[in-house]
C-alpha cells in the first residue's frame, strides 16, 4: 500500500469527524509533517474515534497538534484509551519520558486540556482535564435565533427607509416641472393682477 504525507495545515481524521466512534485504519506509511493536525472526536463514557496502524512506518511531528470535536455528554477528568493503536514505539516524533508522558504533543482545540501518554504496548492514550463548559455553549446556541431576528429587523428597517427615500427622489426626477410651476404661479400672479387693473382703468 502506498504512503501518505500530511502536510502543514492538512488534517488526518479518524472516524467521520462527528461521531465518537469509528477508526481510520491504514497499513501503509504515514508521515505527519510539521504543522499537520490529527482530528478525533471525544464522547461520553470515554468513547472516541481513533487511528489504527496495521503496517507501514509512521512518523509524527515533534510537536504534533490534535483537534478534538467534543460530542454531547463528554466530560473532563476522563481517560480516553487507545486514541492511536498499533504503534511500534520507535516512531519519529513519539517521544515519551519514563512515565510514558508525551510532553511535546499539543491540543489545538480552545478550552481543551489534557496529557498524552504512550503505554509501551503500541497505544497512545489521553487523560482529559478540561473541556469547554456545555452550559456556555448552550447559551450561545440559544442566543443565535434572537441575534438573527434583531439583525433581520434592522435590515428590514434600513430597506424601508432606503426605498422611501428612493421613491421621493424618483418622483422629483420624473416631474421636475411641478416644483417650478408652483413657484412661477406664486411669483407672477401679483404682476398679472396689476397688469389687469391697469388695462381696466
Amino acid at each position: 500500500m502506498g504512503g501518505v504525507s500530511v502536510g502543514s495545515g492538512a488534517i488526518l481524521e479518524g472516524g467521520d469527524g462527528s461521531a465518537a466512534a469509528g477508526a481510520l485504519t491504514f497499513a501503509g506509511n504515514v508521515s505527519l509533517l510539521s504543522g499537520s493536525d490529527i482530528e478525533l472526536t471525544l464522547g461520553p463514557s470515554a468513547t472516541h474515534s481513533s487511528l489504527v496502524r496495521t503496517g507501514g512506518t509512521w512518523s509524527f511531528d515533534s510537536t504534533q497538534a490534535f483537534l478534538f470535536n467534543i460530542a454531547l455528554g463528554a466530560s473532563g477528568s476522563t481517560t480516553y484509551d487507545d486514541l492511536i493503536t498499533g504503534l511500534t514505539g520507535t516512531e519519529t516524533g513519539l517521544a515519551s519520558d519514563g512515565n510514558g508522558i508525551i510532553s511535546n504533543w499539543q491540543i489545538a482545540t480552545p478550552g481543551v486540556t489534557g496529557t498524552f501518554t504512550y503505554d509501551g504496548m503500541g497505544d497512545v492514550n489521553l487523560t482529559l482535564v478540561t473541556i469547554p463548559e456545555s452550559g456556555a455553549a448552550a447559551l450561545l446556541l440559544a442566543g443565535l435565533p434572537l441575534l438573527a431576528l434583531r439583525r433581520r429587523r434592522r435590515v428590514e428597517r434600513f430597506q424601508f427607509n432606503w426605498a422611501h427615500r428612493w421613491e421621493r427622489q424618483r418622483r422629483k426626477a420624473c416631474h421636475p416641472e411641478r416644483s417650478r410651476r408652483t413657484s412661477h404661479i406664486r411669483l407672477s400672479s401679483p404682476a398679472r393682477r396689476r397688469k389687469s387693473a391697469t388695462k381696466i382703468g
